[in-house]
């Protein structure tokens, strides 16, 4: 697992163990498919941590009450889900690598539903995978004095085939 150090506010470096770490994915790792700068173990290095994975799904269906105790339910298959990816990030790191407040940006600005032209993978430690429209954003300056700031993105997901 990797170390993170600060040797000044708001900078900050990724430390990887020359040894001891397991092959494949984490057990709770999430990827991106064909996004590198957050999410992905063996990416670039970025200055952009996931610390919050939340997911809601729900069925399409109507419940019919009528005299007695008779009671209808109509099922219509499931809903379209959501997905919320949040954590953190540094404004920057040491030798000059890029800004992770610039990172969640620039990927959101990139990715969004509006000009993607096709849905996004996501996949939970190489167990399951959804896929996903990216329909929203926020950023949130969490500690100014630090450079670090909080972020969200959210998912519209649907259920993968299989």
């Amino acid at each position: 697992m990797p170390a993170f150090m600060s040797k000044t506010r708001g900078v900050v470096v990724r430390l990887n163990p020359a040894s001891g770490q397991l092959g494949g994915p984490a057990p709770f790792s999430v990827r991106i498919e064909n996004v590198n700068e957050i999410g992905n173990p063996n990416g670039t290095d970025s200055r952009v941590l996931i610390t919050q994975v939340t997911m809601s799904e729900a069925g399409s269906f109507q419940l019919q009450h009528t005299f007695g105790k008779t009671i209808y339910a109509y099922i219509f298959g499931d809903r379209v889900g959501e997905l919320k990816l949040a954590g953190m990030c540094f404004a920057a790191g040491c030798s000059d690598q890029p800004s992770g407040i610039t990172t969640v940006y620039n990927t959101y600005d990139t990715h969004r539903v509006a000009v993607r032209t096709s849905p996004m993978i996501i996949t939970f430690g190489g167990r399951f995978a959804l896929i996903g429209l990216l329909t929203g954003m926020s950023m949130e300056m969490a500690d100014p004095e630090t450079q670090l700031m909080q972020w969200s993105y959210r998912f519209n997901t649907f259920r993968t085939v299989g």
